[in-house]
């Protein structure tokens, strides 16, 4: 059931998705993706399913590839670059034989960890030219930002 939203409103929403359309390239190219200078080479793709499987593992693969919003076949070549480097494995679901879930490897944990480091100093490195008051607001305006977008809700099919 659609509901019924003003046009004012209709309006706000698409300046929304103005400025995150502009803003969201940056912000995942400098705060987000794995910096270049980490021995471990991942795209951006295997970085965040290797943090899904980290926070969820084991987990199915069609749980997977839902979160990350790939097809099961884009989720395959992304895990088999994992498994090749030896930063995950697949393993059966112990009730559901049928059912191949991802997990994270110790190799894996590592890398995540070091790339956690990595973006860490480079973020921090980045920032250090604002001032105490711009990074305050910077914090607030995170904080406020997290809080709203709580409070929407996507469809597990993104």
């Amino acid at each position: 059931m659609k509901r019924v939203v003003s046009m004012e409103k209709q309006a706000k929403i698409k300046i929304f998705i103005r400025e995150l359309m502009q803003f969201a390239p940056s912000f995942r190219k400098n705060f987000t993706t794995p910096p270049l200078n980490t021995k471990a080479k991942l795209s951006p793709h295997q970085f965040f399913c290797l943090i899904n499987i980290y926070k969820h593992g084991p987990i199915s693969m069609g749980d997977l590839a839902l979160k990350l919003g790939v097809s099961n076949q884009q989720l395959t070549r992304i895990v088999d670059g994992l498994v090749e480097q030896k930063m995950t494995r697949r393993i059966q679901d112990k009730t559901n034989r049928r059912i191949i879930q991802a997990e994270i490897s110790e190799i894996g944990k590592t890398t995540l960890q070091d790339m956690h480091l990595a973006i860490q100093e480079s973020t921090a490195q980045a920032l250090e030219v604002l001032s105490e008051e711009e990074l305050d607001q910077l914090i607030v305006h995170m904080r406020a930002l997290s809080s709203i977008l709580s409070k929407v809700k996507f469809e597990e099919t993104r």
